[in-house]
């Protein structure tokens, strides 16, 4: 009797330690990097712009541990990556966004899991630089403050670029830097801003006049003389 129980207490044992084992077998998954919104991955950034990645790592019993992830950039001096999977363009090129995970069972074979996600090529836009208040026509002793506008590789605009101004004659018509410019004597120069790395500019023809005998309210060029009669200099007011 007590070796028939005894024999039967094995067999239960048995069967339980087949059963946790097949536990064991079923709860086992391949550890799995998932890559989240994939469809807005963009394959193509203007330099300067950013884009946030994100991923989900689950281990080998299907656990998430998204503190495990990392992320690098095969390249990066056309994109930084940090820590968090947001990625930044600093520079033309093209580079793969790689996504890693650590899986900590030791008894695996493989420690550190990789994925890559997507190559992006970095593009630049041409810079712009111009002058929204051009003039082509001042008088002896007139000033004007020339107003510009800059535009960076992302096409942002940035008001705090440095700039230089230029005369080619500053006989004619000199300039400061920041964009003033005072007539001096009859003729005609070329105003110029450039920015001080001089990866842009542009220029305009300025033409300096000198006004004898005109009466007020005479028109020149379209534009209407606000001096006193016969004055020799006076101040244009443009009526167009």
């Amino acid at each position: 009797m007590k070796k028939s129980s005894f024999l039967s207490l094995l067999f239960v044992l048995f069967l339980n330690s087949c059963s946790l084992g097949d536990d064991l077998i079923d709860d086992y998954r391949e550890p799995e990097i998932i890559i989240e919104n994939t469809s807005n991955i963009p394959t193509e950034l203007t330099l300067l712009t950013q884009y946030q990645f994100s991923a989900n790592f689950f281990n080998d019993i299907g656990e998430l541990k998204k503190e495990l992830i990392t992320w690098e950039s095969s390249g990066l001096e056309v994109i930084k990556i940090n820590a968090n999977g947001l990625a930044t363009a600093v520079g033309e090129g093209s580079a793969t966004i790689i996504v890693a995970a650590q899986n900590n069972n030791p008894n695996t074979d493989n420690p550190r899991i990789t994925k890559e996600v997507t190559t992006i090529t970095v593009v630049t836009i041409p810079e712009v630089l111009s002058i929204t208040n051009p003039l082509n026509l001042l008088v002896v002793g007139e000033e004007a403050v020339f107003i510009p506008r800059y535009f960076n590789n992302a096409g942002i605009e940035d008001p705090s670029v440095a700039l230089k101004w230029s005369s080619s004659d500053p006989a004619v018509a000199t300039i400061n830097n920041s964009g003033k410019a005072t007539a001096v004597n009859e003729g005609t120069t070329t105003i110029t801003v450039k920015t001080a790395n001089n990866s842009v500019s542009t220029s305009f023809l300025l033409e300096v006049k000198e006004i004898v005998s005109y009466e007020y309210g005479s028109a020149i060029d379209g534009r209407i003389i606000a001096a006193a009669p016969s004055h020799s200099v006076g101040v244009f007011i443009n009526i167009n």
